[in-house]
């Protein structure tokens, strides 16, 4: 039988493991339009409220809300509301030229 403790520190562990996951998501992410900006608002809101449930040890509701962010990220990406922000080392390989670029990432692979 697992014990209760047990269980508690698991749902500290993956909550914390899932807000993670969110947060590194969502900085590589930018609105396309003002229905996106209004979904990164409320994606903000999860991610604050589950630090915010995790400090007061409310792991099921922390865990849900860390869910919750993760899930709009992804449908706001599916929906066309959302998109990744442009890396910049594309943003420097585009001032490169399309072939010098591919040089430099096949030599970078080697």
């Amino acid at each position: 039988m697992i014990k209760e403790s047990k269980i508690i520190e698991e749902l500290r562990k993956e909550t914390k493991k899932q807000l993670a996951r969110a947060e590194k998501k969502r900085k590589s992410i930018k609105a396309k339009n003002k229905k996106g900006e209004d979904m990164l608002k409320n994606i903000d809101a999860y991610i604050a409220d589950c630090k915010h449930f995790l400090k007061e040890n409310m792991l099921i509701e922390a865990f849900e809300a860390a869910v919750w962010a993760w899930a709009w990220l992804e449908i706001g990406e599916q929906l066309g509301l959302l998109s990744q922000k442009t890396k910049g080392i594309m943003e420097f390989a585009g001032k490169l030229g399309k072939e010098k670029a591919k040089k430099i990432i096949e030599r970078s692979r080697e």
